[in-house]
């Protein structure tokens, strides 16, 4: 659990800086962007949080697996609270739901974990977090 606390305050601390931001869209695109910036350090590529529960099997491993998927719900439960109040202050689409935004989010940070473990290049996911931007519904851009 120490070693987690160590890992979610160095190498995550993009996870706080995204729920801080202005708008719910900047939300997104700093916690993706981050993400991406974060996983494909070359001293550290991927992530240990889904490196762990795609690699720990059996009895003992399971607490670490609970541990992990805990703290992946948590980071989701923050991340739709962060949307829910873009949604209430009208930075969001009013058909948007928080909760699946949130998981989209969150389920595209997972793959490009992944992705990044397998060697995939920093700009290339860049462009891929600008793809998922743009898929989002409702994730509208505060007007300047």
């Amino acid at each position: 659990k120490k070693a987690l606390d160590l890992y979610e305050r160095e190498k995550l601390s993009f996870i706080e800086n995204a729920l801080s931001a202005p708008t719910g869209y900047e939300a997104l695109e700093r916690m993706l962007m981050g993400g991406v910036e974060a996983y494909t350090d070359p001293d550290t590529p991927g992530c240990l949080g889904v490196n762990s529960v795609l690699c720990h099997q059996g009895v003992a491993s399971e607490s670490v697996r609970q541990e992990v998927v805990s703290r992946r719900w948590d980071i989701e439960a923050r991340l739709r609270e962060r949307l829910e109040r873009a949604k209430a202050e009208g930075d969001m689409a009013p058909d948007v739901d928080p909760a699946i935004l949130a998981a989209f989010a969150l389920t595209i940070g997972q793959g490009i974990a992944l992705q990044a473990a397998q060697g995939v290049s920093r700009e290339v996911l860049r462009q891929v977090v600008c793809t998922a931007l743009q898929a989002m519904p409702g994730a509208r851009k505060a007007a300047a």
